[in-house]
């Protein structure tokens, strides 16, 4: 049995007590932890993400280049781009000095937020996108607020927040509040080694720092303050008494300088640290009435990237994404790029459903010319094409009574029922049944990949943390552990 606690020395010569006894730190509860998630870019979670919200047929895509050639084979229509990338800030004269009204956008208020931010950006822009009745109701909500206000709307959102934690892991939660606390205990250091600095170079009479402290207590935003109903399961009408309120000027003062501020300060603190230290950042490119708009949530506003004029929006966007791509070094992968496109099995589904009705009004027909057309069908391998053969709903293939009924037939389909000839209108079936085998590869193909995004995120989610750690502590009182353990200058 190895000892309950060792003294060992790291490698930065700290003393150590390690208490193989002492408890594990408990994870925050997902439902009521105040921050937000990294997430990655998968686009499997993205896609989980949007289902959940409640956003219908669409799908993201993952793309691994911009030539002519692999962008024509993306499921069309495109409604956006998203892209990730090391965050700099470097674009601080920005053309854009207003939001327009036709713009859905929103400031990025909570750290770690980016993606999601991106997302509502894009589908708040895409009209004919059913967006679910949650969505929808906090579209409407929002509808006449300003981009921060925005922002702070979505960070009181329990709704979307919970399902963006939804991939928060313990031990994710349990490092960022170790981080914010450690950046706290750093920010408030260089605060008193600044306000010393100022104090014995320049001082200041008694009235002249009352002033600035009056100042300053106007300009202080008071992180409870933000929008925020935690008592309650969030919805846009939980929010409207706080956010129907007007925006002072005092306030909208005080989150300009805090912007500004908090640019000076990462400018300040790019030249003390190296450029890995930057986090990662998702931004959004969306066509809107024919303009390409930059939706980055850490702008104060939506910028314009080009006017489309009728074209493929993409001829616009492809050398601004090329033109960022090519900052980083050959074979360094500081950046990815997803689309959004119009789920496939949304097209998979009407054809399915266009030719199941094709069959239908064909075989009408040549009931009408030959009630025994059906004697003339001979051999088993024709007996299992007719098992497998989909001539009604289908709930495997999720195709509905009501989606066969409003297809449309063909004109292919309408001239081949102006036939008289029963055995060429057989040799017509015979095609449209041969069409429907890939069909139905089609649609089950892209089933799968919907349920194999879904586990992917089911992975992602489930707490291994536990398990390893329990699977570790049984190889501890086994005494597996105790060589790892020792000190290593031992051996040396």
């Amino acid at each position: 049995m190895p000892p309950k606690s060792k003294r060992r020395k790291n490698d930065a010569g700290w003393t150590v007590v390690v208490d193989r006894d002492a408890p594990s730190p408990k994870a925050p509860d997902r439902g009521t932890w105040e921050g937000w998630c990294e997430i990655e870019s998968e686009p499997a979670f993205f896609n989980v993400i949007l289902q959940e919200l409640g956003v219908q047929d669409v799908r993201v895509h993952e793309i691994f280049g911009l030539d002519d050639d692999y962008l024509a084979i993306l499921p069309k229509p495109v409604h956006a781009m998203i892209f990730l990338f090391r965050y700099r800030e470097e674009d601080h004269d920005l053309r854009e000095t207003a939001c327009p009204d036709h713009v859905w956008f929103a400031n990025q208020i909570p750290t770690n937020a980016c993606a999601t931010i991106a997302l509502l950006n894009i589908v708040n822009n895409i009209p004919s996108l059913d967006i679910g009745p949650h969505l929808q109701s906090f579209k409407e909500f929002t509808s006449k607020l300003d981009p921060l206000s925005r922002g702070y709307a979505i960070e009181s959102f329990e709704f979307v927040k919970r399902t963006h934690n939804s991939f928060a892991r313990g031990s994710d939660m349990l490092n960022m509040d170790l981080t914010m606390k450690l950046d706290s205990v750093k920010d408030n250091r260089k605060r008193k080694t600044s306000a010393k600095a100022s104090r014995s170079s320049s001082p200041k009479s008694r009235s002249e720092a009352k002033a600035e402290s009056e100042a300053d207590a106007d300009f202080k935003i008071d992180p409870e303050s933000r929008l925020r109903n935690d008592s309650k399961a969030a919805s846009p009408t939980a929010l409207s008494t706080k956010a129907n309120t007007p925006v002072k000027r005092t306030r909208a003062a005080a989150n300009k300088a805090s912007r500004k501020m908090k640019r000076q300060a990462a400018d300040a603190a790019r030249g003390e640290r190296d450029d890995d230290d930057d986090g990662f950042h998702f931004i959004a490119y969306v066509p809107i009435e024919n303009v390409v708009w930059k939706l980055d949530g850490m702008d104060s506003f939506p910028q314009k990237v080009g006017k489309a004029d009728g074209g493929d929006w993409l001829d616009v966007i492809r050398p601004v994404l090329q033109s960022r791509m090519a900052q980083y070094s050959e074979g360094q992968i500081e950046f990815s790029l997803m689309a959004l496109v119009e789920d496939p099995i949304v097209e998979a589904r009407a054809l399915f459903a266009e030719n199941i009705k094709s069959i239908r009004v064909l075989e009408k027909r040549l009931n009408e010319l030959n009630a025994e057309w059906r004697a003339f069908l001979a051999g088993e391998d024709e007996d299992e094409v007719q098992k497998a053969t989909i001539e009604g709903a289908s709930e495997k293939y999720c195709i509905a009574i009501g989606d066969i009924e409003e297809a449309m037939v063909p004109a292919k389909v309408r001239d081949w029922l102006t036939l008289t000839d029963v055995e060429a209108l057989m040799r017509r079936r015979w095609e449209l049944i041969t069409t429907q085998r890939g069909l139905r590869r089609t649609v089950q193909d892209e089933m799968d990949s919907a349920q194999m995004d879904a586990e992917r995120a089911m992975h992602r989610r489930h707490n291994y943390g536990a398990v390893v750690q329990q699977w570790l502590r049984d190889l501890a009182e086994e005494g597996a552990l105790a060589p790892l353990l020792d000190d290593p200058a031992k051996d040396s």
